[in-house]
Order: C-alpha cells, then sequence, then structure tokens
C-alpha cells in the first residue's frame, strides 16, 4: 500500500505548529488552518507535473537532497520569531526554481480564495511547508534506499489518487485544472517523457492575467505612462504617436527630434528586438519549431539586458517612448501565444517556449515600464 504524504505531513503541522504559524503572521488560526490543509496537495500535485519530465525529476531530487531533513524534530525552533521569514524564503526559492513565479502566485491564489487569507500570506506558508515537504520526501526515499530520480517520480506518481481527491478542496469547481493531473510517465508516455515541460501548463489564460499578478505595482502604471507619453506628444509640435494597445512595436512613430543620437539608436535598436520577437512567436508552429525559436529568444534576452543597461541614464522622453514600445507589443504577443494555445498539444508546445517567454517579458517590463 502507498504511503499517504498528505497524511504524514498534516501529522507534523500539529495544532501547536498551525497556531505558532498564525500567531507570526498575526492571523486567526481557523483560516491558516484550512490554507496548510490546502497547501499541501497543492504542492504535491506541482511536483507531480514537475516530475512528468526527467529533467524536471533530476531538478527535484537535487532539492530533495539538499534539504535538511532535521527540521522535522525541530520544526518548533525554525518557526520561533523571525525565524519563519528565513524558512519561507528558503522553500519559496526551491519552488520558483522548479515552478517559476508564475506557477507560484497561481496556486498561492488558490489557497488564499479557499482560506481567506491574503496572497501574501499564502505565498509565505507555501515557502514554509515546501521544506517540510522536501524532508518528507527524502526520509521516505533514504529509508527504502531510493534517494534517485526513479525513486522521486515513482513516489510522487503513487499519490496521485489521493491528490485527486483533496485537489476539489483547493481548487473549488476548477475541473479543467483536474484534468491536467494525469501524468506522463516512461512506461505510459515514453514517446513524450523528454520532449514534455517540467510543469505541465493548463490551457493559457490572458499573459495579462496570468504574468501580472506578481506585478501588481508596474501593472498600474502603465496606464499612467501611456497617459503621459500621449499627454506629452499631444501637446508639442511634432508628430504624433500613437499607442492603441493592438499596434506593434514596429509601427509606432518615434519623436526624436531632441533627443541625443544615441537615445535614438537605443530606441530603435528596442523597436528592432521587438520586431524580431514578434517574428520569432509568429514562427512557432509546432515543438520542433517552438526548440529553434527558443534559442533565439534566449539571445534576445541577453541583448535586451545589455541595452537596458545602456538606457538607464537616458532621458525620461527616452525611457516614456521605450515603455510606450514594450506595451504595444505586449498584446500580439498575448494573441500569437492563444494561437498556439489551440493548435494540437499547444500545451506542450507552450511549455518549451513559456520559461524563456516569462523570463523575457519580466525583464522588459523590469527594464522599461
Amino acid at each position: 500500500m502507498a504511503v499517504n504524504l498528505i497524511n504524514k505531513i498534516e501529522g507534523i503541522m500539529t495544532p501547536e505548529v498551525v497556531g505558532s504559524i498564525a500567531r507570526a503572521f498575526h492571523e486567526a488560526t481557523g483560516p491558516l488552518q484550512v490554507a496548510v490543509d490546502n497547501t499541501i496537495p497543492g504542492l504535491l500535485d506541482s511536483l507531480v507535473k514537475v516530475t512528468a519530465s526527467k529533467l524536471g525529476a533530476e531538478a527535484l531530487l537535487q532539492s530533495v537532497r539538499q534539504q535538511d531533513e532535521t527540521i522535522l524534530e525541530h520544526l518548533s525552533d525554525e518557526l520561533m520569531g523571525d525565524n519563519h521569514k528565513a524558512l519561507a524564503r528558503s522553500g519559496l526559492s526551491v519552488l520558483r526554481s522548479l515552478l517559476g513565479g508564475r506557477g507560484i502566485d497561481r496556486l498561492s491564489g488558490h489557497i488564499a480564495t479557499s482560506s481567506g487569507l491574503s496572497q501574501q500570506v499564502a505565498t509565505s506558508l507555501l515557502g514554509i511547508q515546501m521544506p517540510i515537504l522536501l524532508a518528507v520526501i527524502k526520509r521516505k526515499l533514504s529509508h527504502s534506499k531510493k534517494l534517485n530520480s526513479a525513486g522521486v517520480t515513482h513516489l510522487l506518481a503513487s499519490q496521485r489518487e489521493i491528490i485527486t481527491d483533496a485537489l476539489p478542496i483547493i481548487f473549488g469547481t476548477d475541473h479543467q485544472y483536474r484534468e491536467k493531473l494525469t501524468v506522463a510517465s516512461e512506461e505510459s508516455h515514453p514517446d513524450r517523457f523528454h520532449e514534455q515541460p517540467p510543469v505541465a501548463r493548463e490551457k493559457r489564460l490572458s499573459l495579462l492575467t496570468r504574468f501580472f499578478p506578481s506585478l501588481i505595482l508596474p501593472a498600474l502604471l502603465v496606464p499612467l505612462v501611456v497617459f503621459f507619453v500621449y499627454h506629452w506628444i499631444s501637446t508639442s509640435a511634432r508628430n504624433p504617436m500613437s499607442l492603441p494597445g493592438t499596434q506593434a512595436a514596429s509601427e509606432v512613430t518615434l519623436n526624436v527630434d531632441k533627443l541625443a543620437p544615441s537615445e535614438i539608436a537605443a530606441l530603435h535598436e528596442l523597436q528592432g528586438i521587438l520586431s524580431r520577437v514578434t517574428r520569432q512567436l509568429g514562427a512557432i508552429s509546432d515543438e520542433q519549431t517552438a526548440r529553434l525559436q527558443r534559442v533565439q529568444l534566449k539571445r534576445e534576452i541577453s541583448v535586451i539586458a545589455r541595452l537596458g543597461k545602456k538606457m538607464q541614464g537616458m532621458s525620461p522622453d527616452t525611457k516614456k517612448q521605450a515603455a510606450a514600445l514594450v506595451a504595444a507589443s505586449l498584446p500580439q504577443w498575448q494573441g500569437t501565444l492563444d494561437r498556439v494555445n489551440r493548435m494540437p498539444d499547444g500545451v506542450v508546445v507552450l511549455g518549451l517556449v513559456d520559461p524563456v517567454v516569462d523570463h523575457l517579458i519580466q525583464l522588459l517590463v523590469d527594464t522599461f515600464i
């Protein structure tokens, strides 16, 4: 009979432990207990998806090996005072490497909704419980002498029915998400085991709804940036630069009358980068083209980083126009990725480029908006 990891962790998360966490977060014990109960199967579900590829299983195995399992005996000390912050940071660091920022945001959003806690508290709770889960997995696999990637994969695969029963507690009526629980393994899907992304994706939601939850402030600033750019241009004597959301970066008219030559060159370089990314995303039609374009997109990331450093000391007018170029590109990219998602095996194809696209957009937003 398979071990029940959910029951094991629930046994560790005693009322005393939950009470300590509640006091640390200044939250009532009741809602926090609900969040704890929901976090455990939520984390397990995410890790099952990670092990859908050998690369993901190896990454998880390294995290398990690095985890100090004595945390299970000294959990009260780890939660004493401000110690819980360090524990949460370490757990979130591991989660970010396995799920990405959007994966964490999505999971913490479900937990926050089901418990009534803020998403910030739900995210910290994920960070606290991740080391506990890793320690439980490590102890189980060490005792059975199966501390390897196959052992991690098989242990988590054995939890599928248990997780399926627990998932409605977290995701409510999100039945589409439950259907994505099916896990690829070498035995059942040998042709896809190497191609599947570390985290199987559900049907892609809007970039603006899935990417920006972790960037609330920048998202709120975008309309302000566009407004001030438009106001500045409309009151000048130069040719106007329109900024409709459907306009491609290559179609945006730059106002360069009063800019230095280096600033003009930087804006044209950014415009060229954004146009290339648009073409690269548009060229994705299957797994082969996704892999080819992933290489090109990675190169663009290094070019964007270099350009961002070059533009740090440039004028506010230049930075406003750079922000407008980026804002004009995002809707078009979203439409392209939605098209890919609707293709056969679109989830798998998107999974090949998703982490790179996320990184690229994150860099653009942080640098230019």
